[in-house]
């Protein structure tokens, strides 16, 4: 019989009964124990995962999720997340982050005290997504609702990204920028060092950034970086401090092509192959809308300047707004340096300009003939040279290149030292500059024209048109006339101080086409002053023999004036007198009026030359027609022997050529009014010894005889002296020009 045992309460239990519940509960105990070991060595993946996700989800204020987790807890916590996502805070569309993988080791007993120390930290292939949208919102800076039971968390050995892309979409790119190939690490301190690529409309550009500290910079404290982008259009070199929210620090930038470089940026702009290099160096202050300049020293192409403004990118294009101070502005590559069309003949230079004259018996012959057989009226208004009619074209027919203006917009101030334009001296410019897509809008506030003289003005351009337009006003005073007179015409015709008055508009894609489109007026006037290359007094004591040949240009003869008033009604890049060119003086006194056509570089003028006694005379009627390079000048014979055209004057008498001439009857009523001037007739001019030809003589004798009312009295005069002289022998040549 077994032997009892006594309870505590005195009862009695078996002895075997008690050997097997206490076995029982430490096969359970130890049961336990297995479970939660196979649950810390084995855990489920599935729960954890969601967990994982759960907590991050909390941490970021944005949904997180993932596809898989691989999860040792023993010895340390390693983990291995595969193909996870952040998305953005509510309403924001798209991912915000996706990574590959992401790989991390964080010790396991800190956990049990709330700190999670990460031993180390790997993203493979991450892709940020930014997202700009039109109403100024993103995907990225809303708010994040943190959790207040998150770990904190220690980065003990760093962290590492390897193939990562960061692609930035907004309204104002028509692609994608993008950061491609980033690889980079970030140490236990928060330095990020990393490599990569820019990568927009088709080309890249190495990146290379240093960051000291991310942690302070993502605090919205400074922390110094480096950054340098090399590309084809591209050369970036930055150092200073950069935070969350801007950067500032010294930079230099350099790009072989300012347009694609801004085509690259962002601009749509399309040019082929530009050429214009440029470059930019100095202190910047940066944010993600903004960059701001402090004296930086900017260079496009020849052009060099100061700049102090700020510079807008968050528009449709980069927009400029401050001061932009240069030592030399160019403005030859802008409006003037394109080559002349091939149908162009190549003009004189100054020392050949020679005024074509035909030979003075030639004229007269041929004057008293149309007279004898009653043809049109030889005094018939100057003809006008349409555009439409010119031969070939005087202008460049190079489409000029405007596709600059749309490159960025301005608001600006420029002020330029030296203004280069041709040979004029121009300096101290400062030009109200406002470029809005494509539109300029330059109000020329000051600028100095020599050694006193000063310009104001303006220019409106408009290259959105398909034939661009452009609006110019310039308003000079006390200005040096030599260089504007030779920049418009390629000669110093004139020397003196002038004023300047000129309003004009046109549209066209080339020079030519702006020089046939041209409407608006133009006044010049002068006080004392010189015509340069010719003796005009000389030339009318001696009219027979100078335009008996041809005059040519001399630098040294000269002929001076008291006053020039000239005044022009433009219409289709005709110049027309309105009322036309004064000239007087104590040596001469000159009226001119006609056309000057800009379209085909030519001039026709009728011009009344007269010479201050001694001797004293009627003026003298003289034609000026041609190219600007090369002029022809006559004397007006018609205009000098009859008071109107000879068909109308045999037809009609005196009073019917008064009345078909209503400027010569104004003349002749002035005169009428004027008080008496001495007259010498036209003969005391003449050489008395001139030899007259034979069939001169002819034309001359018929003339007085059958059309002796359409004559004047000095023109009677004049041909009875003539008709007077000796007969010319037949070897006699004309007297040479002088």
């Amino acid at each position: 019989m077994a032997k009892a045992t006594t309870t505590p309460d005195g009862g009695l239990l078996p002895r075997r009964s008690g050997f097997r519940l206490g076995w029982f509960l430490l096969l359970l105990f130890i049961g336990m124990i297995v479970a939660a070991g196979l649950l810390v060595i084995f855990p489920p993946a599935g729960l954890i995962k969601d967990q994982v996700a759960e907590a991050a989800s909390k941490a970021l204020g944005r949904p997180v999720n993932a596809k898989d987790l691989k999860l040792t807890l023993w010895p340390d916590v390693v983990a291995e997340l595969s193909n996870a996502a952040v998305l953005p805070a509510t309403g924001a569309k798209g991912e915000l982050f996706r990574a590959e993988a992401i790989k991390t080791k964080i010790k396991l007993k800190p956990l049990f005290s709330g700190k999670a120390e990460i031993e180390s930290l790997e993203i493979v292939k991450p892709e940020i997504t930014l997202i700009a949208s039109a109403d100024g919102s993103n995907n990225w800076s809303a708010e994040a609702k943190k959790s207040d039971s998150a770990l904190a968390a220690t980065l003990l050995n760093g962290a590492t990204i390897t193939g990562g892309r960061l692609t930035y979409l907004s309204p104002k790119f028509k692609e994608p920028l993008a950061i491609e190939n980033l690889n980079g690490t970030f140490d236990a301190n928060g330095k990020i060092v990393a490599k990569g690529q820019v990568s927009h409309h088709g080309e890249l550009a190495a990146l290379d950034v240093t960051l000291d500290d991310a942690v302070a910079a993502s605090e919205g404290k400074p922390s110094a970086i480096k950054l340098g982008l090399d590309g084809k259009f591209i050369a970036l070199d930055f150092a200073g401090t950069a935070s969350s929210s801007e950067a500032a620090g010294d930079v230099t930038l350099s790009t072989t092509s300012v347009a694609n470089l801004a085509r690259w940026m962002g601009s749509d702009v399309k040019i082929v192959e530009p050429k214009v290099p440029g470059s930019i160096k100095g202190k910047v202050r940066a944010s993600a809308n903004n960059i701001g300049f402090e004296n930086a020293d900017a260079q496009i192409g020849p052009t060099k300047g100061r700049i102090n403004g700020n510079l807008a990118i968050n528009g449709t294009r980069p927009k400029f707004s401050g001061t932009i101070k240069m030592q030399r502005l160019d403005l030859n590559g802008v409006v003037s340096a394109q080559s002349a069309a091939p149908a162009a003949a190549p003009e004189a230079a100054d020392e050949d300009l020679e005024l074509a004259t035909a030979p003075a018996w030639d004229g007269l012959k041929e004057t008293l003939n149309a007279a004898a057989s009653a043809s049109p009226s030889a005094k018939a208004p100057a003809k006008t040279t349409s555009p439409s009619a010119s031969k070939g074209a005087a202008w460049s027919t190079t489409p000029i290149d405007l596709k600059v203006l749309k490159i960025t917009d301005l608001d600006a101030t420029i002020e330029a030292d030296e203004v280069a334009f041709g040979k004029l001296d121009l300096k101290k410019a400062s030009i109200k500059t406002i470029l809005e897509d494509g539109k300029l809008d330059a109000i020329i506030q000051d600028l100095a024209v020599g050694p006193a003289g000063r310009a104001t003005g303006k220019l409106l351009l408009d290259s959105r048109r398909a034939k661009p337009t452009a609006d110019f006003a310039l308003n000079m005073k006390d200005v040096a006339a030599e260089p504007i007179i030779t920049e418009i015409s390629g000669k110093p015709l004139l020397a003196g101080t002038s004023n300047v008055e000129i309003v004009v508009k046109g549209e066209g894609l080339t020079q030519n086409d702006l020089a046939s489109s041209l409407d608006g007026k133009a006044r010049f006037r002068m006080s004392k002053g010189h015509i340069r290359g010719f003796d005009v007094r000389s030339i009318v004591s001696n009219w027979w023999n100078s335009l008996s040949g041809g005059l040519k240009f001399d630098i040294n003869k000269k002929t001076g004036f008291e006053k020039l008033d000239a005044q022009y009604d433009i219409k289709r890049g005709v110049m027309t007198s309105s009322p036309g060119l004064d000239i007087g003086g104590s040596e001469v006194n000159m009226t001119s009026k006609g056309q000057v056509n800009l379209p085909a570089k030519e001039i026709n003028q009728e011009i009344r030359v007269k010479v201050v006694p001694p001797p004293s005379a009627p003026p003298i009627p003289v034609k000026i027609s041609g190219s600007w390079s090369k002029p022809s000048i006559s004397m007006d014979w018609a205009d000098l022997l009859f008071s109107a055209g000879p068909a109308a004057v045999a037809s009609a008498g005196p009073e019917a050529a008064r009345s078909a001439d209503p400027s010569a009857a104004a003349e002749d009523d002035a005169a009428a009014s004027a008080p008496p001037e001495p007259v010498t007739s036209f003969q005391e001019l003449a050489p008395k010894a001139e030899q007259v030809p034979d069939d001169v003589r002819a034309a001359i004798t018929e003339a007085l005889s059958s059309n002796s009312a359409a004559l004047t009295e000095d023109g009677k005069a004049l041909l009875k002296s003539l008709v007077e002289a000796p007969a010319a022998a037949p070897a006699t040549e004309p007297a040479p020009g002088q």
